[in-house]
């Protein structure tokens, strides 16, 4: 099989669009034209896609095996949804970030979102 510039590139694209993350190692370039080092840049460019999809393929059957539906677009499921609630002791004590935060395993953004979810009365706690 020949490899070409628009091969690498097609790879590169779906790369990115499956694994948002960081670069290991040298940065994947053609040092020369040789079709060696085009093979190996073929599949370093392929085995990183197909650990994407692997790590892909896990994260979403350790979903299904939590018992969660489905996460929204805040990484936001209903077991931290349930778990945010219970975080409520007094209705009239607003309890602080922090303390949140400790007892969900939210960031800051997705305790943010539940807070504007709440005040919104979108959710009831």
């Amino acid at each position: 099989m020949k490899i070409t510039d628009e091969t690498i590139a097609s790879l590169q694209k779906q790369l990115e669009l499956l694994e948002p993350g960081r670069q290991h190692g040298r940065k994947g370039t053609v040092l020369s034209d040789s079709e060696a080092e085009k093979r190996r840049l073929y599949n370093n460019l392929a085995s990183r896609i197909s650990r994407a999809k692997k790590k892909m393929l896990e994260q979403n059957k350790e979903l299904q095996a939590s018992g969660a539906k489905e996460m929204d677009e805040f990484g936001i499921t209903d077991k931290d949804i349930r778990r945010y609630k219970q975080c409520w002791v007094y209705i009239d004590v607003i309890p602080e970030r922090e303390y949140i935060k400790r007892m969900t395993g939210l960031n800051d953004v997705q305790v943010a979102e539940l807070d504007r979810r709440v005040r919104e009365n979108i959710l009831t706690v």
